[in-house]
C-alpha cells in the first residue's frame, strides 16, 4: 500500500513539472553577484564626450572608459584640459581614442596647446592613444604623476613634456610602457624637474628624449608661423633624466639628451641603462656641460657614433655593446669608461 501511495505521488509531481514547463517554465535561478553588476553597467553606459571626461577630473576621482558606449573609441577634445587635483586616474582600457579638434596645427610650431596639463600629484593617465594634440601632454608641476601605455600615432611638436622652466617643475614623473611615432622633433621633452623613462618604443622619432638647453636651438623650428616670430625661451632649470629599457628605432642628431650649465645649482643628467637604439648615430648624448651615464645599452645597425659630446658635455659609459663606425662623436676628453 505505502509503495503504491509514493507511486501515485511521484505520477503527481511528474504532471505537475509537465504544466509547468508547458506554462514558461519553472522560475529563473537568481542572477550572480557578477551579472547583476554586468545588468547594471550595461543599463549606465552612455556616450562619453568631452564634458564627461572634464566633469570627471573637475570631482577628483576615476573615469574608466568602461563605462562608455563609445564604439569607435573616439572622444573629440577642443581645448585643454587642466588637471589640478591629486590622484585622479584615467584608465583607457587601450581602447580610448583622444582625438584633439581645437586650434593649432601639428607641426613643430612652439607655443601651442596641449590636450591635458597637469598641475597635481600623483595622477595616473592610462591606455590611450593622443591624436592630433599639437603639444600633447604637459606635466607641468606636481609629483610622482605617471603616464602609462599611451600611444602616439604621430608626434606633432611633442609628445610630453614635463617641466614649467622654472623652480616649480614637476619631479618623480613617470612615463612607461608607451609609444610614440613619427616625429620631426622630440617625443619627450624635459623642462626642468625629474622623469623617469621605462620600456616605451619611439619609430621614426627623430629625438626621443631632450632636456631643454640654456641656449635654445631656433634653427630646429620655423623662425616664422602665420606671420609670428617664434623664439624659443631659454631653459634656466637642470632636468634630470633615467631612460631605462627602452627601445629606439631610428634618430637624428641624438636620441637622450642631458643639458645643463655649470652656473645652476645642479648640472642637468641623464642615467640611460639597458636600452636598445637601431640606426641611430650619437644615440646617448651630453650638450651644455650636461651629465650623462651609459651602461649596459646595445647600438645596432647603422651608425657613425655610439656617443655625441656638445659644448662641454661629459660622458660616462660601462659596457656599451655598438655595431658603430666610432665611440664619440665631439671631444673624446670629455668621455670615460667606468662602471657604478
Amino acid at each position: 500500500m505505502k509503495t503504491a501511495h509514493r507511486f501515485e505521488a511521484t505520477r503527481w509531481l511528474g504532471i505537475l513539472g509537465g504544466l509547468a514547463l508547458s506554462c514558461g517554465g519553472l522560475p529563473e535561478q537568481s542572477l550572480t553577484e557578477q551579472e547583476e553588476m554586468d545588468e547594471r553597467t550595461s543599463e549606465l553606459r552612455a556616450r562619453c564626450t568631452e564634458s564627461t571626461l572634464r566633469a570627471a577630473v573637475k570631482e577628483g576621482g576615476r573615469f574608466d572608459f568602461a563605462t562608455c558606449d563609445n564604439p569607435d573609441g573616439v572622444i573629440k577634445v577642443a581645448k585643454t584640459i587642466d588637471i589640478k587635483v591629486n590622484r585622479f586616474a584615467l584608465e583607457g582600457r587601450g581602447k580610448l581614442r583622444l582625438i584633439w579638434s581645437g586650434g593649432g596645427t601639428c607641426d613643430k610650431t612652439t607655443g601651442q596647446p596641449s590636450l591635458f596639463d597637469i598641475r597635481g600629484n600623483d595622477n595616473v593617465l592610462r591606455g590611450f592613444s593622443v591624436e592630433g594634440a599639437p603639444d600633447g601632454i604637459h606635466v607641468s608641476t606636481g609629483k610622482r604623476n605617471r603616464l602609462e601605455k599611451l600611444v602616439y600615432p604621430f608626434v606633432c611638436e611633442d609628445a610630453i613634456t614635463n617641466g614649467t622652466k622654472r623652480p616649480d617643475s614637476a619631479t618623480e614623473t613617470v612615463i612607461k610602457d608607451c609609444v610614440f611615432k613619427k616625429s620631426d622633433d622630440k617625443a619627450i621633452q624635459s623642462n626642468g624637474g625629474s622623469l623617469r623613462v621605462e620600456g616605451c618604443r619611439f619609430e621614426e622619432v627623430k629625438r626621443s628624449i631632450g632636456a631643454c638647453a640654456e641656449i635654445p636651438d631656433p634653427g630646429h623650428h620655423p623662425r616664422r608661423h602665420r606671420g609670428r616670430r617664434q623664439r624659443p625661451r631659454p631653459c634656466p632649470e637642470a632636468s634630470h633624466i633615467t631612460a631605462v629599457n627602452n627601445t629606439v628605432i631610428g634618430c637624428s642628431g641624438y636620441a637622450f639628451r642631458s643639458a645643463g650649465k655649470k652656473s645652476r645649482k645642479a648640472n642637468g643628467t641623464l642615467v640611460a641603462i639597458g636600452n636598445t637604439f637601431v640606426n641611430c648615430s650619437g644615440a646617448i648624448a651630453a650638450f651644455e656641460d650636461g651629465v650623462s651615464y651609459a651602461q649596459d645599452n646595445k647600438h645596432q645597425g647603422s651608425c657613425a657614433a655610439t656617443l655625441k659630446v656638445v659644448d662641454r658635455g661629459e660622458i660616462t659609459y660601462c659596457r656599451q655593446t655598438s655595431s658603430c663606425s666610432k665611440l664619440v662623436d665631439g671631444s673624446s676628453s670629455d668621455v670615460k669608461s667606468a662602471c657604478r
